[in-house]
Order: C-alpha cells, then structure tokens, then sequence
C-alpha cells in the first residue's frame, strides 16, 4: 500500500530565540540553509527512528496504521517519490539501521534484518530482554543492539552474543567510532529518575562513565550519543550537549548551548556538520562554528524521536499529538541550498 503526503501548515506559532551561538573556531563551516518540507504518516501512529541511504532512499520505522483500522506496517520505505509501507515483524519497531539498500537492520524485540529480496529474523530469546532502541555497528558482522532493562547484544554474522551491560536501565543510544575502538551507550529509566553513560574499548566490556543521580557535570538525563571520529563522544541530554573525552575521567561542556527542548537524538555527518532533534519540533545544526535552531519548525504539538543526517539531507522522525492523544507520524525533510 502507499500514502500520499501533502506538506501542512503549522498548527501554532510562537516567537522563540534562534539566536546562532557559537560553539567553536577552528574547523571548516557547513551551510545552516536547508529548505524544510513536513509530512504526516497514517493515523494513530508513531515513527521512532530513521536511517538514510540517500536523499530516495530514506527508512524509518515505528507504528504505523494508515487508517482506523488494525493493521500495523512497522517500516516506511522513501524511494524518492512516495513512502511504501513495509510488514517486516508484525510489531512496532524502534530502531532501524542501514548500511545499504539491500543491507537494512530493523528491531522490535527482536532484530530482523533485509537483504534486498525477504526480511530474516533473529530469535534473541535469553540474550536480548525487551525492545531494541538503537542500534550501531560498522557491518553486518559486526553489529550492536541495545535497549530495555539494559540489554546489550552483539552479532559477529552469524551469531548474536548477549553483552553485559551492568545495568538495569534502559538503553536508548549506541554509537561507535570509526574503527570500532570505541563505543558508547546511554539512556535512562522511563520516570526518569537515573541515567548512565556507558564506555566500551573493546565492545565486550562496558564501564559507567556518567550516572544521574549524582548529576555532576551532566546535570540529567543522558539521552543520545554520536561520534564521527576516534578522539571523543558528543552526549546530549537535559537540553545541553556535551564533549567526552573516553581518555579523560570525567565529561565536560563544550561552551554550554541552551537547546530550549529535550533533546532524543544527536547525529551526524562530521565535526563541522551535525543535527539535534527533539521535543516542539526541535531541530538544531552545528556548522563547524556556529549552532542554529529553525524557528519555522517549532510546533508543541511534535516530538521528533529521532533524526538522521546524509549529504545534504536532514530526515527527523516522531509523532504529533492532539489533546494529549497519538494522532499521526510526522516527518520533517531538509534539504541543503
């Protein structure tokens, strides 16, 4: 079945500070121009992650039902001219990663993965216990999953391996470098009374590198990791980012920006080109010097659980609601001028 989507207006305005701030000095800029499209998906529904393989090639994933009735499409697939609605698992799935269009990783309670042709499934029964939130990995074999009650797996191709987390508390992010030599997960309990940040040099053994409370430097919640390179972790959480270093003991702020909004997701392209999603419509970018907030995007309606960045191509995902009351999948596009 396919949708087609017509942008809409949005449902209120108001007057917030998109002040660009300064962040840094010394690296090469990215332009903070896009043009911005937002486009709704089904009915009582909600997209929780999203992966881009290129600007027609776009997943995301969550619960999706395209009218009143009980059917649930988990995957949306963007080819460039529509979204197509995808059965991979028959439950709502949370997480989506994809290393190429014949290569793409979705989770539910379990991980399912597509080869270009059908969806394989994988039982994680005693290794994985609850929803996969996010996954990482560099391939196919070597990839990871985290999530609910602090599970933590890894599949080296054709085995999943449970991981040893040492904590009860849901994880919603997992990002590595590069290489692989270092990675980092954190997340936090649904009343949001603990948080934790994780480190891993080997990905087999994890050590808590920030926990709240005591809130310390971080203040609150730990709620997305990503990193392009080798050297350090952007966190963010409790509307701030923050700089970690895995050689230094403890983080630290990276000239304090007041995001406005709590913050789900951080990622993207390099040092000098990297987005922020999340309540209120809550789009950042990071230029290389300078951060910048789209003031036309803020709708308190909206939360955006996720985003991803490709090119010159930002997709954030999530839910707008009314009275309190999932309405329908929202989808923000920018495309870089």
């Amino acid at each position: 079945p396919q949708l087609h989507l017509q942008s809409i207006p949005y449902k209120k305005k108001k007057t917030i500070d998109s002040s660009i701030i300064a962040f840094a000095t010394t690296m090469d800029t990215t332009s903070h121009e896009f043009v911005w499209t937002v486009d709704t998906i089904g009915v009582r529904s909600y997209l929780y992650d999203v992966a881009i393989i290129n600007e027609n090639n776009v997943w995301a994933v969550g619960e999706i039902h395209l009218n009143n009735n009980d059917t649930l499409y988990d995957v949306a697939q963007w080819n460039g001219l529509q979204w197509n609605f995808l059965k991979a698992s028959g439950f709502p799935a949370y997480a989506v990663y994809a290393f190429s269009a014949n290569d793409v990783w979705i989770g539910t309670t379990a991980p399912h993965h597509w080869n270009g042709q059908s969806w394989i499934g994988y039982n994680v029964t005693g290794i994985f216990n609850g929803y996969i939130k996010r996954m990482w990995g560099i391939s196919s074999s070597n990839l990871y999953i985290v999530g609910s009650n602090g599970s933590m797996a890894h599949f080296n191709g054709s085995q999943w391996t449970k991981l040893e987390s040492g904590t009860s508390i849901n994880l919603r992010d997992i990002w590595g470098s590069p290489d692989g030599s270092n990675l980092w997960a954190c997340g936090y309990r649904g009343d949001q009374s603990e948080s934790i940040l994780l480190h891993s040099s080997n990905g087999t053994s994890w050590q808590e590198y920030g926990h709240a409370p005591p809130y310390g430097i971080y203040q609150d919640l730990f709620s997305s990791v990503w990193f392009p390179r080798n050297d350090s972790a952007y966190v963010v959480g409790n509307k701030n980012i923050f700089r970690h270093s895995p050689n230094s003991a403890t983080g630290y702020k990276k000239n304090p920006l007041t995001l406005g909004n709590f913050p789900y997701c951080i990622r993207g392209n390099d040092r000098n080109d990297i987005v922020i999603a999340g309540d209120d419509g809550m789009v950042w970018h990071f230029n290389g010097v300078t951060w910048k907030r789209y003031a036309e995007l803020f709708n308190p309606l909206d939360d955006l659980s996720s985003v991803a960045i490709s090119g010159n191509t930002i997709v954030a995902v999530g839910g707008r609601y009314y009275n309190g009351i999932r309405w329908t999948g929202i989808i923000y596009k920018g495309v870089r001028q």
